[in-house]
């Protein structure tokens, strides 16, 4: 029985996957119920309880469904893009303040000075 979880639940993923307009507006709840079955079996494989069955199944189907809900939303994308560029923005900034305290501590604070008896540079 875990095999046949397995095996159908991976057989129905691998088939909705390469033919996007099978089942019409429910090819989405096929991913689900398919991505659950092969949970279940992967989980009662894995502990051979019924709580790893239950995990399993609860793991394949609930990502199934956020990923189903979430990959085709533009504003969800978005916001995640932005929060992203926020981020290396900041550490950007932060990784130009040490070393410009770098420079600082190593009396370098002014561009295009030189070390004394030396010419400057160009």
């Amino acid at each position: 029985l875990k095999l046949m979880l397995m095996g159908g639940g991976a057989g129905s993923t691998w088939y909705l996957h390469f033919h996007r307009n099978a089942l019409g507006s429910f090819h989405d709840m096929a991913m689900i119920g398919g991505n659950t079955a092969l949970g279940w079996g992967i989980g009662w494989l894995g502990c051979n309880c019924r709580d790893g069955a239950y995990a399993g199944s609860l793991l394949g189907g609930g990502l199934t469904a956020g990923w189903e809900a979430l990959h085709n939303d533009r504003s969800m994308q978005n916001s995640f893009r932005r929060a992203r560029i926020a981020v290396e923005r900041k550490k950007s900034k932060e990784q130009e303040q040490a070393r410009a305290a770098v420079m600082n501590r190593n009396g370098n604070s002014r561009a295009g000075t030189s070390s004394p008896g030396t010419a400057p540079e160009d």
